[in-house]
């Protein structure tokens, strides 16, 4: 028998205080809270976004000797400002019912890597010696006046967890750590065209499917229905 949907409706309005309150991320001085989500490490190959470019010398050349790495580390959820509860939307057959929690903003942070090696050629177009280099910064990607939509089963005696998910499409921009370089704005062509965004969405969906607060709040409604 499935729970009946005033009940879950009660109960989700009832500690509509107490989840918001869950819910809301903010950083500490420049680091993450205490509680906000980790996402896993991300690595891939990029283009050449033209870290060689502009190096050449007497006589001397200097060209990327093939593709770039970009490794992004430290992925925080690093804010989700003004989280809202809105009204429970219930299935047609009812046996789930969706509880979204609107926000104003959800960002995500990392510190990015990107590194090629640059060969140096002679005139004749030989080459002399390659050496490595890289360039450092951050990496954010955003919602705006979005919403996490949990979806929840009510066929049986208690609220089970099904899934969640961010609708909307994510922007992305790039931080350096010094200076404003001629690649900046290749770089950040290549990420928009790049599978970057959709792997942090679905790593940020997955940490929210498993974050503890997620938990909590599922608890938290099956201890208000009295289950």
């Amino acid at each position: 028998m499935a729970i009946p949907h005033g009940v879950i409706s009660k109960a989700w309005a009832d500690k509509k205080e107490d989840i918001e309150k869950t819910f809301t991320i903010a950083p500490d001085n420049d680091h993450p809270a205490s509680h906000a989500p980790q996402l896993p490490d991300y690595q891939a190959n990029i283009p050449d976004i033209g870290l060689c470019s502009g190096g050449s010398s007497g006589g001397t050349a200097r060209k990327s000797k093939g593709d770039s790495t970009l490794s992004v580390r430290d992925l925080f959820i690093w804010s989700l400002k003004e989280p809202k509860q809105k009204d429970p939307i219930f299935s047609q057959d009812g046996a789930t019912v969706l509880l979204p929690i609107g926000f104003s903003l959800l960002e995500v942070k990392g510190s990015f890597e990107v590194s090629t090696v640059c060969g140096y050629y002679s005139f004749w177009g030989s080459e002399l010696y390659s050496q490595p280099t890289s360039v450092h910064g951050y990496l954010f990607e955003s919602f705006t006046s979005c919403s996490l939509d949990f979806k929840l089963g009510i066929a049986g005696s208690r609220l089970t967890y099904n899934g969640v998910s961010i609708p909307g499409t994510p922007s992305m921009h790039s931080q350096v750590d010094d200076g404003l370089p001629d690649w900046l704005q290749k770089f950040a062509g290549v990420m928009s065209g790049h599978d970057i965004n959709e792997s942090i969405h679905r790593s940020m969906v997955n940490v929210f499917a498993t974050a503890a607060f997620t938990g909590r709040m599922v608890e938290t409604l099956n201890k208000a229905i009295g289950v």
